[in-house]
């Protein structure tokens, strides 16, 4: 067999079509790398582009919540605002109503001596059960007190005192915050208001004459019942100045007078019956026209 002859021209042929097809294959190469890069470059343009909405998204929540808040905070500011300031006129006028009520209930004491106070509260307490059941009980709950806890029960002590009529014996109760009485009032409430707490003090604390009872005490509705277990201040000022219970024992008594009511209104739903009643024996019941305007 003849071996086939290769010529120079053969050669060169073959030496181009494979570097045309190295040539292909780079371009190929170079090709996928900048769609690569290109992909990865998108990529990362959209990415940027989320983060700078996302961003935007939370400066712009970020700034409705602080223009809402600082909104909120002016409005709270406007509402203390008028709210101080009908505070201030609502204690004014109880400011002045106390003062009226703190001037007669000093009436009562005025000129009095610690030791005549003593003699009065115990001449109230001889014929008066309630009052030495009230006064026995917070004496009772007075033995453990701290000294904080003391003052209020004496507090307490001389409110029951006027709720059992010794109105003077209040004058030794301070009034509430905000409240505050013409300086004639004060200047005279300062005089007596020592002694006075003198004799609550040993109402509750010292050996006394004044038979005092825990066990004749009368938790019910009564106003020194009330002051005891705090459902009524110690001092009643303006158009509460006289105690009116406002428990829920006192809605059940008004249910029951809404029931009276009912019953009273009775008699005109029988008057209904009875003209049914006639119109069913055929007698004619003629009632009023009104008369046109």
């Amino acid at each position: 067999m003849k071996r086939p002859e290769f010529t120079h021209g053969h050669i060169f042929s073959n030496n181009y079509f494979l570097l045309r097809l190295l040539e292909t294959q780079r371009k190929n190469a170079q090709r996928l790398r900048e769609e690569k890069k290109e992909k990865e470059r998108k990529e990362k343009e959209e990415q940027k582009k989320k983060e700078q909405a996302e961003k935007s998204r939370l400066e712009a929540e970020k700034k409705a919540a602080d223009l809402k808040a600082k909104q909120d905070a002016a409005n709270a500011a406007r509402k203390a605002e008028m709210n101080a300031e009908e505070l201030a006129k609502q204690n004014e006028l109880l400011s002045v109503q106390f003062s009226e009520q703190r001037e007669d209930a000093l009436n009562h004491v005025e000129g009095k001596e610690e030791a005549e106070l003593k003699t009065i509260l115990a001449d109230k307490c001889k014929d008066n059960a309630p009052l030495r059941g009230a006064l026995g009980h917070l004496r009772s709950a007075s033995s453990k007190a701290s000294d904080e806890d003391f003052e209020v029960l004496v507090d307490k002590a001389l409110a029951v005192m006027g709720a059992h009529g010794l109105v003077g014996m209040t004058c030794g109760i301070q009034p509430p915050a905000g409240i505050k009485p013409i300086a004639a009032v004060r200047n005279r409430s300062k005089k007596v208001r020592q002694p006075i707490r003198n004799v609550g003090t040993w109402a509750l604390k010292e050996d006394n004459t004044l038979a005092l009872d825990a066990s004749l005490h009368e938790d019910g509705e009564n106003h020194a019942a009330f002051i005891i277990s705090d459902k009524c201040p110690v001092l009643l000022i303006g158009k509460d100045a006289h105690w009116n219970p406002t428990a829920p024992a006192a809605e059940e008594s008004a249910g029951k007078n809404n029931k009276k009511k009912k019953k009273k209104n009775k008699p005109a739903a029988e008057e209904e019956d009875l003209d049914a009643l006639l119109q069913e024996f055929g007698v004619e019941v003629k009632k009023g026209k009104k008369k046109k305007k």
